[in-house]
Order: C-alpha cells, then structure tokens, then sequence
C-alpha cells in the first residue's frame, strides 16, 4: 500500500499538520495564477508511521516542491544537502520555506542558513520556528522532565533545543532589516495548547499499542482546534519575508487572514460540570490498564548470573547480544548495569534487530543514563512482536560519550550460559554472555478494555477547552520564577 495514496493529512502529528497547513494558507494567498510555483523546503524530511515522508509535497500538490535535508530519502523531489550552504542558485525558487528548523542548526550556522533561504528565494521566503521567550523555554523544559520521568528516554529533538539554545527573532530582523525586506510576524501554535497536547500524546505514546489513538487525537486536535491555535502566546513566531518592495499589500492580506481566521474559529463546547473529574479518572483508568498491561508480561529467557563488568561503554564500542525467543509476543529486555557507583547523565541506545548484520532495527530506544541504577535491572519495553517464538533476535547497547567519567558498564558472565545466544563486540562474536532478561506479552482480555478505555477518552477530549488552558498558564506563572 502506498502511503502517499492513503494518508489522510488530519492524522499527522498535530504540530507537523499546524506548521505545514500554515504553509498552505500562505503559498495560498501568495499565488497569483494558474503557474505553479517553485518552492523549496529546506528541512522538510519526515518520517510517519515507519515511512519517509515530505510533507509540503502533500500540502502543495499542485506546485513543484523540492525538499531538502541532512538525511538519505529515495523520494522524487528529495535533495540531501545543508542549508547554511545550498547548492542553488540566486533566485532559484518563487517560494522558500522552512518548517521548525532554525531551532536544530548549530548557532553559529544560523545567520548563514537565514541569508542563504534569502539569496535562493525570487519572491518570498517563509520561516517558521520556536524563538526564545522565557514561557516557550519553560515549556520546552516542563515536557522534557515529563517525558523522561515518564518513560526514562531521551527527546532527541527537545535535547537539541536545550542544547543548541532557541534562536532569537531580533538576530532575523537584524538581518531583514540590513537587506531591507518588508515582513510580518505571526504567532503559531498556541503556547498552552502546545504544552498540553505534547504532553497527551507522550503519555498516549507510553501506552501499549498507542498508535491508533494517538491517530484519532491528532485528527481530533487539528479539525476543531487549528484555527484557534493563531494567537499570544505562540509556541512558534511566523514569519513570511517579501523580496519584493512594491507589493506590501500582500503581507498585509496573510496578515489580516490569519487574524480573521483565529477571531472566526468555532469555540469548543463548553465542559460539563464535573467533566473535569471524569478526565482525570479516565487517565486513572487509562495508568492501571497500562500497569495491569505490564503484569501480563511473562518471562521468556533468563540469563541470571554474571561474575565481571565489561569495561565502560565508551563510543565508538557497541556490546550486543543474541537469544531465541520462545514465546510469541517478545515485548521486553531487561539488562543489569553498573554505574561505577555515580549518577551518569550521558546517552544510552537500545537497538533490537533480527541479527548482527541487519540493517534494519526493529527497536530504537535512547534512555538518559541518570535513570539507569548501580546494579540493577533496566527495562527497555517496545511493541510486541507477535510472530517472535521459536526466532533469534539481537539487541546492542551503545553510547555517544567518550568521557571515561562519565559511562555505563553491563554485568556479564565469562561463561557462555546460552545454548542459543552469543555475547557480541562491536557487531563480531566474544565469549561469554550478558546479564539480560527477555519478556513476552500475554494480551488476553486487555485489547477489549483498553480499546473502551481509549475511545471514552477520546470522546471527551473536545471538553477540556476552557480548563486546562487556565491551569497551564497559572502553573507556568508560578514555575516562572523556578530554575529547571
């Protein structure tokens, strides 16, 4: 099936839809005629649902798009590239475009991508990213600290933010106004609309099985709430910059159809008196089906004895193991680590695959080593793999750190205890054997709960509009002053 054919666009992640719609509206307004445009995407590669994806070629598909980015993708209209260096010419395209991007280039690239999204676009160039303001860092931080006390992995692209530091729009205008371009500047993404829904989806996304609920909230989110999400504070500024002096007007119409579009926008109902209090108990409800799940994972193989460490996980060093699976369902890996008997805060990444050599991971996992304790078990859970019984699976463990004060090691046995499983170094055979526990999931009865379970909660998600915006912006006021 190909997914280009298929994919309804409501579906996507609520801020990825937001970002391009946004981009839609604009070429919209932009476009004089029946030409189509050239437009290019820098930054616009995509992965959904294990596929490659480009979205401004789905929200613009009467134009000719090229899309451009750091990674490989066989996709007609693909272009691998950098954009602090694009290899086009002055002018090259009518339109250039850039969708939450700016945020992941290092901050000494930034001013030369900015000028170089300038020097390719004709006509007009929309930039689009979450700029520095206290309340968006704050946020950003809020749901960092979620995500990682609620699975114990890493955010790749928040940890880019946190790390890289979020650009400043003064820095853009700096620029636009040395070039003297006109421009307009809008607000996408309602700041507390973002937080909430970044949370939902992270906790939905911690569940078994989440991804047709987390579907069905997207799709929820970006058909009744899109057009209200144009307003103070945004989580992202907009920007559309013309190159072209004698036509303002045109600015001033995206301008004043944003506006209208957030001031027209249908309310959602109202919530009903003690709506709130069902929420929250089907969350309740929603956390026990999620431990009542966990109870359901059976033990498949167990490697329980371990004499030595293996040295610290210094990158480039990748430790693996393999096993056969004799239950189906394989779900869960659990393997013992040492600390050096410290609090770690490099990486640590998890891969599962069907053998050393196989290209393919069917698991990624990146964990924050603070959450990883001396001497004990750390779990790494992933969707269960129904068909795994009587096959061999491998699972490596890597880190990106070379500080030796600053790693991981993993108990194991000198003694290779598995008939069927070898211990690995760096993708080739060693002896011995990890420390490791393997679980499969017994899903007997718990598809049909949490199948109601999910559709309740989704049914009522419409009725948290007029609360939970209140709550977010009171507990930001008062974290406002708190260092994180």
């Amino acid at each position: 099936m190909n997914l280009y054919n298929n994919l309804d666009l409501l579906q996507l992640p609520f801020d990825q839809y937001q970002r391009y719609r946004d981009a839609q509206e604009i070429v919209s307004i932009l476009k004089k005629g029946p030409e189509k445009l050239n437009i290019l995407d820098v930054g616009g590669y995509f992965q959904f649902l294990g596929t490659d994806l480009l979205p401004a070629t789905l929200f613009l598909p009467e134009e000719n798009v090229t899309v451009l980015d750091t990674v490989d993708c066989p996709l007609p209209g693909y272009v691998r590239g950098t954009g602090a260096q694009l290899a086009f010419p002055e002018d090259a395209f009518d339109v250039v475009m850039t969708c939450d991007t700016l945020e992941h280039v290092k901050p000494g690239e930034r001013q030369a991508f900015v000028e170089e999204l300038l020097r390719v676009a004709k006509d007009y160039v929309i930039l689009g990213a979450p700029f520095y303001k206290e309340s968006t860092q704050l946020a950003e931080k809020l749901l960092y600290e979620f995500i990682i006390r609620e699975t114990g992995y890493i955010n790749v692209p928040l940890t880019e933010h946190i790390q890289n530091g979020l650009p400043r729009l003064e820095e853009v205008y700096e620029i636009l106004h040395q070039k003297q371009f006109d421009h307009i500047t809008l607000p996408s993404g309602y700041l507390y609309n973002w937080l909430f829904m970044m949370v939902l989806r992270h906790f939905i996304l911690s569940l078994y099985d989440p991804a047709q609920m987390d579907l069905m909230v997207n799709k929820l989110y970006n058909l009744h709430f899109y057009r209200q999400d144009h307003r103070e504070p945004g989580y992202r500024s907009l920007l559309v910059i013309s190159k072209r002096s004698e036509d303002p007007a045109r600015l001033r119409a995206i301008e004043h159809h944003f506006t209208a579009m957030s001031d027209q926008a249908p309310q959602a109902p109202a919530s009903s008196p003690g709506g709130n209090l069902e929420l929250i108990q089907l969350l309740m409800d929603l956390i026990q089906v999620r431990k009542d799940n966990q109870q359901r994972e059976m033990p498949d193989v167990i490697q329980d004895k371990s004499e030595a460490v293996l040295g610290k996980l210094l990158h480039p060093r990748v430790i693996g193991q393999s096993f056969l699976a004799t239950r189906p369902n394989l779900c869960r890996v659990d393997v013992l680590f040492g600390t050096y008997n410290r609090i770690n805060t490099c990486d640590l990444i998890f891969r599962l695959k069907e053998d050393p050599q196989a290209k393919e991971d069917l698991a990624v996992i990146r964990v924050d080593a603070r959450f990883v304790r001396d001497g004990c078990w750390y779990t790494f859970r992933f969707p269960p793999l129904g068909d795994s019984q009587g096959k061999s699976y491998y699972f490596s463990l890597e880190s990106s750190t070379t500080d030796p004060e600053n790693a991981l090691t993993l108990w194991y046995s000198p003694t290779p205890y598995l008939p069927y499983g070898l211990r690995y170094e760096d993708g080739k055979p060693a002896t011995g054997c990890l420390r490791f526990k393997t679980y499969s999931f017994m899903p007997e009865g718990f598809e049909k709960e949490y199948t109601r379970l999910r559709e309740e909660f989704t049914l009522q998600l419409l009725a948290l509009k007029r609360d939970y915006e209140t709550k977010l912006q009171n507990i930001l006021a008062e974290l406002g002053g708190l260092r994180i």
